[in-house]
């Protein structure tokens, strides 16, 4: 089978949700089918990166965005036309290059990830899938509630565009994927939508017991992105200095890709700001136990599944356990900050209690969340899309 694959941002490397889950995605659907990657891009795409998604795609087409498309797409935002999500990533001279690509390829089927790119596939004539992944609105809503005044009434503004857009989609694709299933009841999207969580490679994150604990708490995460921002702020300014007042001198690492400015500052002799690692399981493996106050947001949380298989207890917010939808005994959950210095602590000075939870959520996420059962789903969706009847319907209007 042909499967034409269009990504807002080339899958590698593996800094971002979005960029993990497509490139396992890819990795393992290429074993049965041939594929072909569109993939726009804001940044530059290395000869390694290419290398890495060689072996997996027949073809790879790297789209580069224009600096100068933001004025215009601008003006679709404040007219209404099209959310700034999806705007950003649009540029007119690619959508007529996708519709050029998909006609020499003659794909069996689509598969399109994010509403940020439906703008280019969503008229094609040919069966298509769309991911919506996360639910874009419902995050954009929770982040205008953390904004500044001034910014509150964008995000908002912002939040409204994309709910309607996401709903406008819907009809212009066969099936639809998402990520899990708070993502499509906070969507309220058919039950048809199929839930595809991400997955977790068990044998790359797994328990490293030679590498030596040097912190109490760890978090890890793109440092730029605003939901891990607040959370490590909150982490270092609100729960570590409860715990220290507890317990004595407790330690954090803050460790991923792009630490904003907010973060950088963060940094002192009891909070340690690595930015990227070319190995993040080192970040892990060095912390005792995985702090996540995540308020915000929405979708599944990679962080939360690599540290559980690397045995790192984890302590996180409802929310996110609302998507991950692990047991009491494999995650400990938390939605203020007493509650989080509590369970923080417990698992700090409890050694039998620490072991519990290590062994259980190692289990859970074994089970659950391995990432060729995960992708075996996905190929059912797209077999059961080339399958469809009625590509014909209004997508061929253009």
């Amino acid at each position: 089978m042909k499967i034409l694959v269009t990504a807002s941002r080339f899958p590698y490397p593996l800094e971002k949700g979005d960029k993990l889950r497509l490139y396992h995605q890819l990795r393992l659907l290429s074993q049965y089918h041939e594929i072909t990657l569109c993939a726009l891009t804001d940044k530059p795409v290395t000869r390694r990166d290419r290398a890495a998604l060689s072996a997996y795609c027949a073809r790879i087409e790297v789209l580069p965005l224009s600096a100068g498309r933001h004025l215009a797409n601008l003006a679709r935002v404040l007219t209404g036309r099209m959310p700034l999500q999806v705007s950003y990533f649009y540029e007119r001279r690619w959508v007529d290059r996708v519709a050029a690509i998909a006609r020499e390829v003659q794909p069996d089927v689509i598969y399109t990830q994010l509403v940020r790119t439906t703008e280019y596939t969503r008229h094609l004539p040919y069966p298509a899938l769309l991911d919506y992944m996360d639910a874009f609105s419902v995050g954009m809503a929770r982040r205008a509630e953390q904004a500044s005044p001034g910014m509150r009434t964008l995000w908002r503004h912002e939040q409204r565009l994309l709910r309607a857009y996401e709903r406008a989609v819907y009809n212009d694709y066969e099936q639809h994927t998402i990520i899990s299933e708070q993502d499509r009841m906070l969507l309220d999207l058919p039950q048809s939508v199929a839930v595809i969580p991400n997955g977790v490679d068990v044998d790359y994150f797994s328990p490293q017991h030679e590498v030596a604990t040097a912190y109490d708490l760890g978090f890890v995460g793109n440092m730029s992105y605003r939901p891990n921002v607040i959370a490590a702020e909150h982490l270092a300014q609100d729960i570590l200095p409860r715990l220290t007042a507890d317990r004595g001198l407790t330690t954090l690492l803050l460790a991923g890709a792009s630490p904003a400015l907010p973060v950088r500052q963060l940094g002192s002799d009891t909070v340690t700001v690595s930015g990227w690692m070319d190995d993040i399981r080192q970040a892990y493996a060095s912390a005792r136990v995985f702090v996540a106050p995540l308020y915000t947001g929405s979708g599944l949380q990679n962080k939360i599944l690599e540290a559980m298989a690397m045995g790192i207890p984890c302590v996180t917010t409802s929310l996110v356990n609302n998507a991950v939808q692990a047991p009491p005994d494999a995650i400990a959950t938390a939605d203020d900050t007493h509650s989080f210095v509590a369970s923080t602590r417990a698992l700090l000075t409890d050694e039998r209690q620490y072991e519990r939870q290590r062994a259980t959520a190692l289990d859970f996420v074994r089970r659950n969340y391995h990432w060729e059962a995960i992708v075996d789903r996905l190929n059912a969706q797209l077999q059961q899309t080339a399958t469809h009847t009625h590509a014909q319907h209004d997508r061929r209007s253009s």
